[in-house]
């Protein structure tokens, strides 16, 4: 069952929120056999979404702890949607149905501050 997907809309521009997946997809899943070697397909499609930490009243350098560990979570769960499409062969489409979209952060990442 998969508990929450890490979200993959988009929430500026035009763009189809699979755009940025499939795209990933279409340039990693070549080496499937690389990708998938030692993956557990019952869990792969498994994921919590990432929560971005409450960074209120935190020290500069705190903060930049607590990004790293943001950025290097959403990493991860991009990751897994990799593995999930190149091994289990589940659709951008199924991704993106089953991915939670609880707290605005964005596939991809990239951007600034917060």
């Amino acid at each position: 069952m998969i508990l929450a997907l890490c979200n993959a809309k988009r929430q500026s521009g035009g763009r189809n929120p699979g755009d940025r997946l499939q795209n990933m997809i279409d340039n990693e899943c070549g080496d499937a056999d690389s990708i998938c070697d030692g993956v557990d397909l019952e869990s792969v499609c498994t994921f919590e979404n990432p929560v971005k930490p409450d960074m209120t009243d935190l020290d500069v350098d705190r903060i930049a702890e607590l990004k790293t560990q943001f950025r290097a979570k959403k990493e991860e769960c991009k990751q897994q949607m990799l593995k999930c499409a190149c091994c289990a062969n589940m659709s951008v489409e199924d991704i993106l149905a089953a991915r939670g979209d609880q707290d605005g952060s964005h596939f991809g990442g990239g951007g600034g501050g917060g």
